[in-house]
């Protein structure tokens, strides 16, 4: 079962740093991995539409409308937590504004990719690029080195890569509509 102590730990390993109990205990180790955990897990969910952080929603108007260029507005979801919107269901015109989409129509149905608050949600692959990145964070601050630094943010890219290639293999691929450069290709 993953833990937010066992993904700080296995970047701890990476970076030869002593490994924490716990993210509020007194070492150097753990005040770091506390401070940076959760921002960092934000960020790396934002690179992706990942499986595992994809849902759907369908969101009414909110009011006041906006004050000009959209005839509607809409408070993004919070339970769960939108990170990022995907896209939207009908391919209607839309912008993000803080914590609001703003569109000219009245029910508008989107898929997002909302935040991970359970790291058992996580696939292993994500896991993995996710320890590589927390070790080139902590590198520094607790090694002193930057070429430490450098080779864990060069594992993160292949990690990333992989963890990238995993997720795509989940499901079936989506087709190309009619028209579009791929099939007019073919």
């Amino acid at each position: 079962m993953a833990s937010k102590v066992g993904m700080c730990n296995a970047a701890l390993r990476k970076v030869g740093a002593n490994t924490i109990n716990s993210l509020t205990e007194g070492s150097e180790e753990a005040r770091i991995c506390n401070e940076r955990f959760d921002e960092i897990l934000d960020t790396l969910l934002q690179l992706h539409p990942w499986n595992f952080a994809l849902h759907r929603a369908e969101l009414s108007v909110t009011l006041p409308a906006p004050a000009f260029g959209y005839t509607n507005k809409y408070l993004l979801p919070t339970n769960p937590y939108c990170l990022k919107v995907e896209s939207e269901d009908a391919g209607y015109d839309y912008v993000i504004e803080g914590r609001y989409l703003l569109s000219n129509y009245g029910t508008i149905k989107i898929k997002y990719i909302k935040r991970i608050t359970d790291v058992n949600d996580l696939s292993a692959a994500f896991r993995e690029c996710f320890s590589d990145y927390l070790a080139g964070e902590l590198a520094v601050p607790l090694t002193g080195s930057l070429q430490l630094k450098g080779l864990m943010l060069q594992q993160f890219g292949a990690s990333f890569k992989w963890a990238r290639l995993r997720d795509a293999q989940e499901g079936t691929p989506e087709t190309q509509p009619e028209g579009s450069w791929i099939t007019t290709r073919q």
